[in-house]
């Protein structure tokens, strides 16, 4: 049963090409035009009666647009902010904003923004892939601060963060009055699968386990799921959320199998992505499309449903790996897909 939504909406290019990012952020994507964009939320807001909560994220970048604000106040208008929404952003489109821009984001009701660290002035320019992009962040979070607007810290593990990782959190920590500061590891999607991942050679797997979080090495993460009868014998369903992640792409194309923080099962095998399609809004509603969902899994996600951590572990899991991982993310995004692949074979 679908309880809850999350709609990721590709309707903005970014400033960045940050290395880790799932989504391939790029300038060179294309906005959604306005119209287009409340029409879908138009459409999540017609599904609200089948949910008992929505959520929505507007992919690469949404303050880079013009009517970044006018957008949340329109979804504001239709009751799709709920008390723990945010906006997940790296600054660009605030760092020069006016009180006005900051006065009325904070009328739309959203709870917080999440800034997105990689290092300290260079080294998170480099990775993020642009000259200027630390100031932006810094800025912006100096303007969410005098404007009183809740920020988060996300500073994501580096490949190779050569011990640096505490140092990001306590420079963050000590930049401004953030409500919270954490480790962030990332999907092995998009460019996230392409490039060197973060290994126990550095400090990111200590840092991480001292936080609490769940990043750990291939191997440990294998080892822990083989050795423990509750985990090994979890279900690869269980990582379909809820809540329900559904993908509208620039065209209107609505897929599923994704997940909050990446693009899920969809995303870790995208040779497949036509395979997860519940249809193209204007051709059907958004709230056609999730009870087609509920009545009738598309064939990747049947395929893979019932199979268990443990199998997966025990078949995909490579023992030797020191790449680090999300528990979630090394089931989903490397060997499920594996599994997927040898399923469906080349495409």
């Amino acid at each position: 049963m679908v309880s809850a939504l999350v709609l990721n909406i590709r309707a903005n290019p970014c400033t960045n090409r940050c290395r880790h990012c799932w989504a391939e952020g790029s300038p060179d994507h294309t906005a959604k035009p306005t119209a287009e964009v409340k029409s879908t939320l138009e459409e999540l807001a017609a599904a609200l009666p089948l949910l008992e909560a929505a959520d929505f994220f507007l992919l690469d970048e949404p303050t880079n647009r013009p009517d970044f604000v006018e957008i949340f106040e329109y979804a504001a208008g239709l009751g799709l902010l709920g008390p723990n929404s945010f906006v997940a952003t790296n600054g660009s489109g605030l760092a020069r904003a006016g009180a006005d821009t900051w006065r009325r984001l904070q009328a739309t009701g959203l709870r917080y923004l999440q800034f997105t660290f990689y290092g300290v002035g260079e080294t998170h320019d480099r990775f993020a892939g642009r000259r200027g992009a630390f100031d932006d962040v810094v800025a912006a979070v100096r303007g969410a601060d005098e404007a009183g607007f809740p920020w988060y810290g996300a500073v994501i593990l580096r490949p190779g963060d050569a011990g640096d990782v505490r140092g990001t959190v306590e420079y963050v920590e000590k930049l401004g009055a953030p409500e919270k500061v954490g480790y962030f590891g990332y999907a092995a999607q998009g460019r996230g699968a392409k490039g060197r991942r973060p290994t126990t050679e550095g400090e990111a797997e200590k840092a991480s386990l001292e936080s609490g979080t769940t990043f750990a090495s291939e191997r440990r993460l294998r080892e822990a799921i083989l050795a423990d009868g509750e985990l090994s014998q979890r279900r690869v369903e269980e990582l379909f959320c809820p809540p329900l992640v559904l993908e509208v792409d620039a065209g209107g194309e609505v897929s599923c199998g994704g997940a909050c923080d990446s693009g899920g099962l969809a995303g870790a095998v995208p040779e497949l992505k036509t395979l997860f399609s519940l249809g193209r809004l204007g051709d059907k509603t958004l709230a056609a499309m999730i009870e087609d969902y509920r009545q009738d899994l598309p064939a990747p996600l049947r395929a893979v449903a019932g199979v268990t951590w443990g199998q997966l572990a025990a078949q995909y899991g490579d023992p030797a790996n020191e790449d680090l991982f999300w528990a979630a993310d090394v089931v989903i995004s490397k060997w499920a897909r594996d599994y997927l692949r040898e399923r469906y074979g080349p495409r």
